[in-house]
């Protein structure tokens, strides 16, 4: 009931601005935890040989040994 009371005091471009925002902040929140396994599903879409999960997290090990964090976001 409270939500409803919220929503009804806002005018429609604040709920179009609300949503925006929301929208944007669950896109990158998605995009910031997705990225390191597309990196690897890349890896091994250019890399001759099967994929399997054990290689993947692998992969992703050594990455972030050899070359840090920021490599799993790197391209």
């Amino acid at each position: 009931m409270d939500q409803k009371n919220e929503q009804a005091k806002l005018s429609n471009p604040q709920k179009i601005i609300t949503s925006l925002l929301a929208g944007a902040c669950a896109g990158a929140v998605a995009k910031t935890t997705i990225a390191p396994f597309d990196r690897a599903k890349i890896n091994f879409q250019v890399r001759v040989g099967e994929f399997s999960y054990r290689r993947c997290f692998q992969f992703l090990r050594e990455s972030y040994v050899k070359e840090g964090f920021l490599s799993w976001y790197r391209g």
